[in-house]
């Protein structure tokens, strides 16, 4: 019988262990870049040594 295109690779353990680590993998990568994202401060990328202690008051809890 010929091999057709309808034919699958057999679903083993070690199969679905290595798609489910890159899956983490991808998803790792997109939560990081994600936060990046969130949390930059565009001014800290023009410069690298920024001084922020004097663009907001310290904050006091309690």
């Amino acid at each position: 019988m010929s091999n057709s295109i309808w034919d699958h690779p057999e679903i083993t353990t070690e199969l679905i262990e290595k798609s489910m680590r890159k899956a983490r993998i991808e998803r790792s990568k997109a939560v990081w870049a994600i936060l990046q994202n969130l949390f930059s401060r565009p001014e800290s990328r023009e410069t690298d040594n920024a001084d922020f202690s004097l663009k907001q008051p310290k904050l006091r809890l309690g």
